[in-house]
This record gives C-alpha cells, sequence and structure tokens, in this order.
C-alpha cells in the first residue's frame, strides 16, 4: 500500500478527503494529517511518504513554501485548490495532479491512479533551490476563463498576447483562450529555451517561429502567417537566441 499524509488547514475538509480516500482508494493507507507547514516537514522527515496530498493555500504559507523545504523530495505531490491560479507554478514543481475543490472522487481516483503506476523518485543531483524543475513543453497549463477551467499543452501555444491586465493564449487550432492576468506571471513559468518575450505584448512560442522580417520594422513570422512584433531593444537577443539554438 502507499502511505500519505494528508496536509490542509481545514479539520473538515481533511475529514472529507479520509473518507474520500477510505472509500474510493483501497490501496492508500493515511499515514499521518497536518494543518500547517511546521507540522507536514515534520510527519514527512518522520514518515517518509509516497504521497502528500496537500492544499495549496496553508496557515502562514503555502504548499509552494512546503515543498522547497525538501531539495530533493522522494515523494509525489497532489495539490487541492478552489481555483487553478497557480497551476502554472504548480507545473514547475512536477506535480502529480492539481485539483479543485470541491474534490470530485472520479478525479481523485485518477489522480492516485497515476501515482500507483509511478516509481518512487530516486535522489537527483543537487541543483539550487524551488527552480529545481522547469516547465517542459510537454506540460499542459490549466487557464481560468470566463467559462471554467481550460488545460493546454504548451507546445499547442504559438503566442501569448497581453492587453492591460489580460492575456490571450492564442492555439494551433485557432482557439483563443482570455484569462485575467498578466503576460510577466506567465513568462517566468513558461519553459526556458521554447518560449521567448519578443515584445512587451507579446511572447512567442520559438518551435512556432518560421521566418523572422526585418522589413518595416522586425517581425517574427509564426506558423499560420501571424507576424509577431518584436521590439528594437529585443531584436539582436532574440535573433542570437534563435541562431544559438539551430546551432545547438
Amino acid at each position: 500500500m502507499k502511505q500519505l499524509i494528508l496536509v490542509d488547514a481545514e479539520k473538515q475538509f481533511r475529514l472529507k478527503m479520509k473518507k474520500l480516500l477510505t472509500d474510493y482508494c483501497p490501496e492508500i493507507q493515511i499515514a499521518g494529517e497536518a494543518e500547517d507547514i511546521p507540522s507536514a516537514v515534520r510527519l514527512i522527515k518522520q514518515l517518509n511518504p509516497d504521497i502528500v496530498l496537500t492544499s495549496i493555500q496553508l496557515e502562514k504559507g503555502t504548499a509552494f513554501d512546503l515543498l522547497n523545504k525538501f531539495s530533493a523530495p522522494r515523494f509525489q505531490v497532489i495539490l487541492t485548490a478552489f481555483c487553478g491560479d497557480f497551476a502554472l507554478k504548480a507545473f514547475k514543481y512536477n506535480v502529480v495532479d492539481y485539483l479543485l475543490k470541491p474534490v470530485d472522487p472520479d478525479e481523485l481516483v485518477k489522480a492516485i491512479e497515476k501515482v500507483l503506476v509511478m516509481k518512487k523518485p530516486s535522489i537527483p543531483e543537487p541543483v539550487e533551490g524551488k527552480n529545481r524543475i522547469q516547465a517542459r513543453l510537454s506540460d499542459k497549463v490549466a487557464l481560468t476563463t470566463t467559462n471554467g477551467l481550460a488545460f493546454v499543452k504548451l507546445e499547442k501555444v504559438v503566442y501569448l498576447r497581453s492587453e492591460g491586465s489580460y492575456t490571450t493564449f492564442f492555439l494551433e487550432d485557432g482557439k483563443q483562450l482570455t484569462v485575467c492576468r498578466g503576460l510577466k506571471e506567465f513568462e517566468a513559468g513558461l519553459p526556458e529555451g521554447h518560449f521567448y518575450r519578443t515584445h512587451q505584448s507579446y511572447i512567442v512560442n520559438t518551435e512556432r517561429v518560421e521566418e523572422i522580417s526585418k522589413k518595416d520594422g522586425c517581425f517574427a513570422l509564426m506558423q499560420g502567417g501571424i507576424e509577431i512584433p518584436v521590439s528594437r531593444r529585443k531584436r539582436e537577443p532574440f535573433l542570437g537566441f534563435l541562431q544559438g539554438r539551430m546551432v545547438g
């Protein structure tokens, strides 16, 4: 059986999750529970669990603060939250799944099933701090739109465009998804080497750049014939970046 530690500030939520796990996930043994970061850290070090199921918002911190306490975690992580606003950051930590509250039993079962087929993580080479895991192009990002929560593979994104505090994702199939978050928030979480901010209002997927045009300024010609402006300040660094990738 897999050992699981449950972390949440709300006792009622922990009780509900324990019942769901007992009723729907017989392969899981609840080894312990914690309501804050210090007690969670102590439990994890003491019990060495296979899974940590934790809410993002905790007493005096977040789940990310908890995970940063472990430079080489040997447990899988399932996160819970009331909204999808932290999903992009969550994937930087290689979480198994991101469940929205109230947790749907079917979604919980799917998340646990993912863990059951995984091996316990080996101890990796030490790397600095919280940026030890970088998002990959194959990862999905959860986008909170006016219609709900959309899960999008980053490789399907052609470019992002910001308008004030809103950012629109333009996808390869022509879909557009607009979220109420600024471009800067996404820039830090997107996979390095695949996305580049060419302009104050644009980030492009460099895998989708087909041509660089210097006519009437500088533009990145994307798949589908879309022209994305490249600012004067970004022009040389961007060209150097693309050339470096081709050489590599």
